[in-house]
């Protein structure tokens, strides 16, 4: 089978990772980009085209647009959500500018309508396909959605995503990444709710990272320092500690970035955390997946921990749990289906400090810190996130 795949670029993690699983179960993979790709991240059978930048479809012939914008308006009216109509005409603009740029890249190629043609967001890219399956110029359209992409009242203005009801009535299927995703869209769009199949994404099996005793008890985190993530909260817990705790945290401290204000509240946060002299911290800023990998296997860690604001089902939590390390964390997105009784402690999204840091201590001395909780753990991630079996979970559904 062939599958056209879009997604505006390939990084290191899990788009990477999708681009190689695709790769593996398919004939040829035709990659539609907005940058170029670094060529460790493809295969002999994935072929690249990068979108031209900045291009629109001219006005005259964009007139039969604006029913679509229209609709989009009326969905569920909102004075605010009016007010982006000029911009959400430009962006269907651009959209459709590209969907006729992929259709003219596609047409030498044999058979190419009923290649699979998947996004990887329920973006913009998704729009695309929307157009192309609207106007019969494809037969079979897919998109993932994961967070941003998907919960509309992260829109905080408008309350709304643009086209969310246009994608579901063009689309073949929609792909949300957790549950909570697959029951938010169809209560959301109850009429399209066949449409929707949740797919996990997965991470790689690398082994297990071994538990050392007489160690002291060892904390991680992974992940961008920004505000979402809310990496200060776990150094403002960890300044009340009074007992021996060694936190490492993995990932872009983001140290330069004057925009995010959670960045200084971070700064501060591990400038008091230093004065602590039972607490060991220790950054190792950005990692490749090889590398957090090989730490995990090297490394005994007795727990991973996330404080997010909010979350689609965390890749960075399926590679914590391969390894059998066990999760703590807020109770937001897709959290509490991989966090859960067999996995570890889930915390309320608005903890305190006290709570936090109580939650750690309790950890430390219970059942959850030993060999045999760590293999339940390890067979949790065996039966719901092994990368290989969910990709091929996928390609029977895109093979229907």
């Amino acid at each position: 089978m062939k599958i056209v795949f879009l997604i505006k670029k390939i990084e290191e993690g899990f788009t990477a990772n999708a681009l190689k699983e695709l790769s593996a179960n398919n004939d040829q993979v035709f990659l539609f980009t907005k940058t170029q790709v670094n060529p460790k991240f493809l295969s002999a059978n994935v072929v690249v085209f990068v979108f031209p930048k900045n291009q629109i479809l001219p006005l005259l012939s964009s007139i039969k647009l604006l029913p679509i914008v229209l609709s989009d308006m009326l969905r569920k009216f909102s004075f605010e959500y009016c007010k982006q109509i000029r911009f959400n005409f430009s962006s269907l603009r651009q959209s459709a500018y590209l969907s006729k740029y992929l259709i003219k890249t596609l047409i030498k190629y044999d058979k190419y309508q009923s290649f699979r043609y998947l996004s990887f967001w329920l973006d913009d890219y998704a729009d695309q396909l929307s157009l192309l399956k609207k106007y019969s110029k494809i037969k079979h359209t897919y998109s993932f959605a994961h967070g941003r992409d998907l919960y509309e009242w992260r829109q905080l203005n408008s309350g709304k995503i643009p086209f969310k009801k246009f994608q579901l009535a063009h689309l073949s299927k929609v792909f949300p990444i957790s549950k909570v995703g697959e029951e938010y869209i169809q209560k959301r769009y109850p009429r399209y709710s066949d449409k929707i199949r949740v797919h996990y994404l997965g991470s790689y099996d690398c082994g297990i990272s071994e538990l050392r005793k007489n160690n002291v008890f060892t904390i991680v985190s992974c992940a961008t320092v920004r505000d979402v993530k809310r990496i200060h909260l776990i150094a403002k817990a960890l300044c009340l500690s009074k007992r021996k705790i060694k936190w490492i945290h993995i990932g872009n401290q983001n140290l330069e970035n004057t925009s995010d204000s959670s960045i200084l509240l971070y700064k501060e946060a591990i400038e008091k955390l230093k004065l602590n002299s039972n607490v060991e911290f220790k950054a190792t800023n950005a990692m490749t997946n090889e590398e957090v990998y090989s730490f995990y296997k090297l490394t005994s860690i007795n727990l991973f921990v996330s404080v997010s604001e909010t979350e689609g089902l965390p890749v960075s939590m399926m590679e914590a749990i391969s390894f059998g390390i066990p999760l703590m964390g807020t109770d937001v997105g897709g959290c509490k289906e991989i966090i859960t009784e067999k996995t570890g402690v889930l915390i309320p999204k608005d903890f305190s400090k006290e709570l936090l840091l109580s939650e750690l201590e309790k950890f430390d001395k219970s059942d959850f810190n030993t060999v045999l909780f760590r293999d339940g753990v390890r067979k949790f991630w065996e039966d719901n996130f092994n990368i290989k079996e969910n990709y091929q979970k996928l390609q029977r559904e895109l093979e229907r």
